[in-house]
């Protein structure tokens, strides 16, 4: 319990009223997931590199980040047709 206090957000009135059922909310989880995660390989090494990105992100086709091809001025052409 003395570990859930470098939490951020959790205070010692929160670690006392919640304490034992958020460590319990926790190992159930841990156990929930070892025992899927038995079915699936994990020992590839490697991770894909967006398996950690929101799919809502991922999928944004308004991003001109990555767009090699992308100037300021497209941009502001861009705004003004939204206006």
């Amino acid at each position: 319990k003395k570990e859930l206090l470098d939490i951020n957000g959790l205070g010692k009135a929160k670690v006392v009223k919640y304490g034992d059922r958020l460590l319990e909310t926790i190992e159930s989880t841990i156990n929930e997931h070892c025992k899927t995660g038995k079915n699936e390989s994990f020992s590839l090494g490697k991770r894909r590199r967006d398996e950690n990105i929101c799919p809502n992100l991922a999928d944004d086709d308004d991003d001109d980040d990555d767009d090699p091809d992308w100037s300021l001025s497209q941009s502001h052409k861009k705004t003004l047709k939204n206006k």
